[in-house]
C-alpha cells in the first residue's frame, strides 16, 4: 500500500536522523552554531515569523525587535554610538565589523562541517569524527552558503513587510471581515515563504554535500520543491510535531533547572551565605546554558539530518505523498 510505504519512508528518515544525532553528541556545539542561522525546522521557521504579521500601521520598533531580535541589539548598538566621539565612533565601527565577520564566518562554517558531517554518517563508509574537520574544511564555499543563508533571511523579511501593507489597505471595523481577509493573505503568503525555506534548505544541502554552484544548488533545489512540494509540507508538519514536542522537554528541563536553583538560592540566602549564593548563581546559569546548547545542537543537527536524507530519498526513488494518495483514493469512491 502507498500510504504505508510513504509512512515507512518518513519513520526511516527520522530514525535514521536520530542514530546520527545521538550517536554523535559531539557536533552538537557545532550543529548549535549553525541552528544560529537555519535551525532546519522549515515549518516552525515559517509559523514563527509569520506569528508577528500586523498591519503596516501597527508596525512599531518592538514588533520588529520581536521577529528578528538581532535589531534590537542593534539599535541599543547605535545608541551607544551616538553618545561617543568621532573617533571613538569609527573604532567601534571597525571593531564591530570585525566582530560580525568573525561570527558570519563561524556559523557558515559550523553549516557546512555539519552537513558534511552528516553525509558521512548517512554513507557509513567513513569514520565520523573530528578528523576529517580539515579536509571538509577545503571544500568550503563560504560565499555561496552565506548567500543563501541571506536569502532565507531577506525573503522572510520582505514577505513579512510586503504583506502587512495589503493588511492595513484592507481592514476595516468588522472583525468577522478582518478574520477572512488575514486567513486570504496567510493563505498567499505562508505557502510562498514554506517553498522559500525549502528551496533554501536543499540549496545549502547541495553546496556543502555536493560541491555545487550557487546556481545549480539553487536550480536543484528549485527542482526538488517543483517535484516533490507535497511530500516536503508532509515531512515538515513531522518535523514541525517532533520540534514541538522536543521544546515541551527543553522548557521542562529548563524548568527543573530554574526550580532547583531557586531553592537553593533561598536556603543560602536565609543562612546569609554570600559566596555561595553567587556559587549558586553562576552555576545555575551554567546548567541552564548548557541545556540550551544541548537542545540547540541536538534539534538542529536531527533536522539538517532529515532533510538530508530526504535530498537523497527523492532524487533516487519516485516518492507517493499520503496527501496526494489519500486524496485520489477518496476521488475514486
Amino acid at each position: 500500500m502507498k500510504v504505508g510505504k510513504s509512512i515507512d519512508a518518513y519513520a526511516t528518515l527520522v530514525e535514521r536522523a536520530w542514530t546520527t544525532t545521538w550517536n554523535h553528541k559531539e557536533w552538537w556545539i557545532v550543529a548549535a552554531v549553525a541552528g544560529l542561522a537555519n535551525t532546519g525546522g522549515v515549518f516552525s521557521s515559517v509559523f514563527n515569523t509569520f506569528w508577528h504579521l500586523r498591519p503596516a500601521d501597527t508596525i512599531s520598533a518592538d514588533t520588529i525587535v520581536d521577529v528578528f531580535p538581532i535589531v534590537g541589539w542593534f539599535l541599543a548598538y547605535v545608541r551607544n554610538m551616538i553618545a561617543l566621539d568621532t573617533g571613538d565612533r569609527l573604532i567601534s565601527v571597525g571593531i564591530l565589523i570585525v566582530v560580525l565577520l568573525a561570527i558570519l564566518i563561524a556559523i557558515v562554517t559550523c553549516q557546512h562541517l555539519l552537513l558534511r558531517a552528516i553525509k558521512k554518517g548517512h554513507k557509513k563508509t567513513q569514520e565520523f569524527t573530528r578528523k576529517n574537520i580539515k579536509k571538509d574544511l577545503s571544500h568550503i564555499h563560504i560565499a555561496r552558503l552565506f548567500s543563501v543563508d541571506a536569502f532565507f533571511s531577506l525573503s522572510l523579511t520582505l514577505l513579512v513587510t510586503g504583506s502587512a501593507i495589503p493588511l492595513s489597505l484592507l481592514l476595516t471595523d468588522y472583525v468577522g471581515v478582518n478574520l477572512f481577509l488575514y486567513a486570504g493573505i496567510y493563505s498567499i503568503i505562508l505557502p510562498i515563504a514554506f517553498l522559500v525555506n525549502i528551496v533554501g534548505m536543499m540549496a545549502l544541502i547541495f553546496i556543502s554535500q555536493k560541491d555545487l554552484s550557487l546556481f545549480s544548488a539553487l536550480r536543484e533545489g528549485l527542482y526538488i520543491t517543483q517535484k516533490h512540494w507535497l511530500s516536503a509540507l508532509e515531512l515538515s508538519l513531522v518535523l514541525f510535531f517532533i520540534n514541538m514536542v522536543a521544546s515541551i522537554i527543553f522548557f521542562f528541563f529548563l524548568f527543573i533547572v530554574a526550580i532547583g536553583a531557586g531553592l537553593l538560592f533561598e536556603l543560602a540566602f536565609a543562612a546569609n551565605a554570600y559566596l555561595l549564593m553567587s556559587i549558586i548563581t553562576f552555576v545555575g546559569i551554567l546548567l541552564a546554558g548548557a541545556v540550551v546548547v544541548i537542545y540547540a545542537g541536538a534539534i538542529t543537527m536531527f533536522n539538517y539530518s532529515v532533510w538530508s536524507g530526504y535530498a537523497k530519498l527523492v532524487r533516487r526513488a519516485k516518492h507517493s505523498p499520503i496527501m496526494e494518495y489519500t486524496f485520489r483514493l477518496f476521488s475514486r469512491s
